[in-house]
């Protein structure tokens, strides 16, 4: 219903309205997020799902690219022993062919007594990393060279703290050997692993050869400086 007032029409307001339209604003929206909900979710599902099995698939190729690394080191560490080992071979070859050499020069060249005497014919230690290989060669001066039996051993005299200290062969050698055997007719090569403690400053070694016949043995005294190369 409506009034005028002179030349104006005043119309009567409805306050409801307004609350109406709000109400239903926010059914709308629910209604539209009700309906939308399953396949905002769905995309959001594949999307997560999508990134999960790509990030499998790069972790895949990350491990096995880890794999080959893992591999192509431990096959240039082996290849590395190997090259270590032919070397050392070699070396053990070309000494043992000077020493045959010197062998037959020192027999041509020197006056030999009647009676077989077992010596030192060379005598060198390495130092690889915190251990040291010996390399000893024995041979013998005899007019008739005949099969020589017996054993040799060793010690290291040196200083440990500021104080002298003497290690025999048992407790340097890793599995605690005291003597090591030699059985030859011209000559011999012997190699042995030391393990010497850390603040043990070595200074002379000594070699005590011991015939198996006891007849003449023989101690021999190289200072540890001599024997580096």
């Amino acid at each position: 219903m409506s009034k005028h007032v002179g030349s104006f029409k005043i119309k009567h307001s409805r306050p409801w309205l307004c609350p109406l339209f709000i109400l239903l604003a926010i059914i709308a929206t629910i209604a539209l997020s009700w309906y939308f909900y399953p396949t905002l979710l769905q995309k959001h599902t594949k999307s997560c799902q999508q990134a999960q099995q790509n990030l499998e698939a790069e972790n895949a190729k990350l491990q096995q690219r880890s794999q080959i690394f893992v591999r192509a080191a431990q096959v240039d560490q082996e290849m590395l022993e190997e090259m270590r080992a032919s070397l050392r071979e070699q070396r053990n070859q070309i000494i043992l062919l000077n020493q045959k050499s010197d062998f037959y020069q020192q027999l041509a060249t020197e006056e030999i007594d009647a009676l077989t005497k077992v010596i030192v014919k060379s005598f060198q230690i390495d130092n690889e990393e915190d251990d040291y290989i010996y390399h000893l060669t024995l041979t013998q001066l005899a007019q008739k060279p005949e099969e020589v039996k017996g054993k040799i051993t060793l010690a290291i005299t040196g200083t440990e703290h500021h104080q002298e200290k003497k290690f025999v062969m048992e407790k340097i050698t890793p599995d605690e050997i005291s003597t090591q055997a030699y059985q030859f007719t011209y000559l011999q090569s012997l190699t042995g692993q030391l393990v010497l403690p850390t603040q043990f400053i070595p200074r002379q070694v000594t070699i005590h050869i011991i015939p198996s016949d006891q007849k003449q043995t023989d101690k021999i005294h190289f200072q540890w400086k001599d024997l580096q190369q």
